[in-house]
């Protein structure tokens, strides 16, 4: 069990800014870790609205408006901005991770063979590394193909960095959606699922 009292570095590695199975979310009420006050400001399983929590899920508009209020109400906006993008490209994507942007993708669910709702529900993911000539590195996915973790427990271990490199492919399906698109993201069972990059939430270091 992680200790009470945070350590023993000073940035995002502290105990209590991961998720610690051993402690469940309670929606928002009493003693959260950071990850936790990162949900509840993101309405995150519309846990602010009691007639419909629980419904799973992160809304762009809940992301980018509790990221920017949490950055206000804890002082630092004089370090941080953000920046939303809607079907983001992925040369802007590219600029920003190398001018040392933090970036979270949403990653929307294609299945090609559907008949009916070909896309569906959605990811978040950390962008970790990038090449513009077609290819990306991401964080904090369902399924960790390089480095398999067994148990929740290993997956929120901070010192684990699990991430996996996808190719892009610039022709998209769904140019409506999005530029750009990783063909095979998500495998259920025998069927490879795409991930549609329709939605990245850029954050920006001033100065």
């Amino acid at each position: 069990m992680w200790p009470t009292t945070p350590g023993p570095n000073s940035d995002d590695h502290n105990f209590n800014n991961v998720n610690d199975v051993q402690t469940s979310w309670r929606q928002g009420r009493g003693a959260k870790e950071l990850i936790e006050t990162i949900a509840w400001y993101c309405n995150t399983n519309f846990c602010r609205n009691p007639f419909i929590c629980g419904f799973a899920g992160t809304y762009p508009k809940y992301l980018e408006e509790g990221v920017r209020q949490w950055i206000q109400d804890t002082g630092l906006q004089n370090r941080y901005s953000l920046e939303a993008l809607r079907k983001p490209t992925f040369p802007k994507i590219v600029e920003k991770l190398h001018n040392n942007s933090g970036i979270i993708l949403n990653l929307l669910f294609y299945n090609s063979n559907a008949l009916f709702f070909p896309t569906f529900l959605g990811h978040y993911v950390a962008v970790t590394d990038i090449k513009l000539k077609g290819s990306i590195a991401l964080c904090a996915l369902f399924q960790n193909i390089a480095n398999p973790e067994p148990t929740s427990l290993e997956h929120n271990d901070v010192n684990i960095v699990s991430y996996d490199i996808y190719p892009v492919n610039f022709t998209s399906t769904l140019p409506e959606k999005a530029s750009w698109w990783i063909e095979e993201y998500f495998t259920v069972g025998a069927k490879k699922l795409a991930g549609i990059a329709v939605y990245a939430l850029i954050i920006l270091e001033i100065g």
